[in-house]
């Protein structure tokens, strides 16, 4: 009888094993299937991930804590422990389990979000080819830019108002259209607190996308100015942007469509590094000193004010460090120019601008200062 009972035990244990090995080798399936094909990448994120980002964020909604870093430093120590503890009688069989853990972490950031990686492009999506440069076309879009930008200048606010900027900046998401294909923004869409902010700080991470609770978190060190502008860039990839120049873009875009004077001067003033790295790269020395002389000494005076801050907080080696990672991260991932990726954010601007320029924010509900 005990006999009897120990087999059946044995049988059912080896079909649960064998139940759990073929869903988790189908999952990590359709994770390879989405890198080699970019149409089941936008499957997943048109039809799956928007079920996914809404039940994950609702259940750690409950939180005002990071969720993500929890998750992390749990697995970490949980994996650490599990490889100090390894019984030498039964070695293969421990080592086994902490490969099946770090695949199923490997799944659920994935699914959770990371097959967003997988997408078709911003081009593809909205239809759009790569604007080629012309000294004609970016000097018109300096013109443009510069005017607007000066235009948009309000002297710097405190943090007060963080959660009128992010309400509307979710309702201007909210007008992106549909050939866009990002998910609709939830009111409980807003910045977690972290435990590690510090941290952040000294490797000049600002926000980041948390892909197992689908968790958006904003470096709480922020300067007023950045708010906006870093609030939309993390949202745009909580609604299923994976690039980072495609999330500056749509920071850009839905910034500076808003009738608020101080999130439309972040959506300029966050993209100033990247134009003037480009315009120091496209103009000859006297033009660009002729630009920078364009640009109101206040809004130069703010801007090296947010490089002075952020680089006195900066720890080199630990930057360095993370640096590493995070372009092996990106060019893991499908982003070929790894970190570059962010200041593609011009091409991205200047070919909608030339082909097809839209508009958003078109309700008149608008936040006003």
């Amino acid at each position: 009888m005990k006999l009897s009972c120990r087999m059946h035990h044995m049988i059912l244990s080896y079909r649960s094993k064998a139940l759990r090995y073929t869903f988790l080798l189908f999952l990590l399936g359709f994770i390879l299937l989405s890198r080699v094909n970019h149409s089941i990448g936008e499957f997943y994120a048109t039809r799956i991930y928007p079920w996914i980002s809404d039940f994950l964020s609702h259940l750690a909604s409950f939180s005002t804590f990071s969720l993500e870093e929890l998750v992390v430093c749990f697995f970490i120590l949980w994996l650490l422990y599990r490889l100090i503890t390894i019984n030498k009688n039964n070695w293969k069989k421990q080592i086994g389990g902490c490969i099946e853990i770090l695949l199923w972490i490997i799944v659920w950031f994935y699914w959770g979000w990371g097959i967003n990686y997988f997408r078709h492009s911003f081009y593809n999506r909205m239809q759009l080819q790569p604007a080629s440069y012309t000294d004609s076309a970016f000097h018109h879009f300096l013109h443009d830019y510069t005017r607007a930008l000066n235009q948009s200048y309000t002297p710097s606010e405190n943090s007060s108002h963080t959660r009128q900027w992010e309400a509307e900046i979710r309702r201007i998401y909210g007008t992106v259209p549909p050939q866009a294909a990002l998910c609709i923004p939830q009111s409980h869409f807003t910045p977690k607190k972290l435990a590690f902010n510090s941290l952040y700080s000294k490797v000049g991470v600002l926000g980041f996308m948390g892909p197992f609770f689908c968790e958006m978190q904003v470096n709480g060190e922020l300067l007023p100015s950045q708010y906006p502008f870093t609030y939309a860039h993390e949202l745009a990839h909580l609604l299923g942007v994976s690039g980072e120049a495609e999330a500056n873009y749509w920071a850009y875009k839905v910034c500076t469509s808003s009738t608020c004077s101080s999130i439309r001067f972040s959506g300029y003033l966050g993209i100033l590094p990247y134009v003037m790295n480009q315009a120091y790269g496209c103009l000859d020395a006297q033009e660009y000193r002729n630009w920078i002389a364009g640009i109101k000494p206040e809004i130069l005076v703010i801007a090296e004010q947010e490089h002075r801050y952020w680089k006195e907080k900066y720890s080199s080696w630990i930057g360095n460090l993370q640096s590493m990672m995070y372009e092996a991260f990106l060019k893991g991932n499908q982003i070929s120019s790894g970190q570059k990726n962010y200041g593609q954010a011009l091409s991205l601007i200047m070919s909608e601008r030339e082909q097809e320029p839209f508009s958003l924010n078109h309700s008149s509900n608008h936040l006003k200062e």
